[in-house]
């Protein structure tokens, strides 16, 4: 597995991964409706890419995952 920044042509893809994985959380103890916000915005992804936070987790040529990572003066930061 690759992580690399992501490409605008995945952002629908990054969306629809953050969907399944955030409202499947209350099949394992998550409280319903309990996700951040915007992990359902496409619009919300773009602008992660506009700002170069937006990251796609890929198995050959295939994306299974996103991050959005924030670089801070002193350390690295995720959300």
């Amino acid at each position: 597995m690759r992580i690399e920044k992501a490409k605008q042509e995945k952002i629908k893809d990054i969306v629809q991964i953050s969907k399944r994985a955030f409202e499947s959380d209350v099949f394992v103890g998550g409280v319903e409706k309990d996700s951040p916000p915007d992990y359902d915005s496409v619009e919300w992804h773009e602008k992660m890419l506009e700002g170069n936070h937006l990251f796609q987790a890929m198995v050959e040529d295939t994306i299974v995952g996103g991050a959005i990572l924030f670089l801070d003066e002193i350390e690295l930061s995720c959300m």
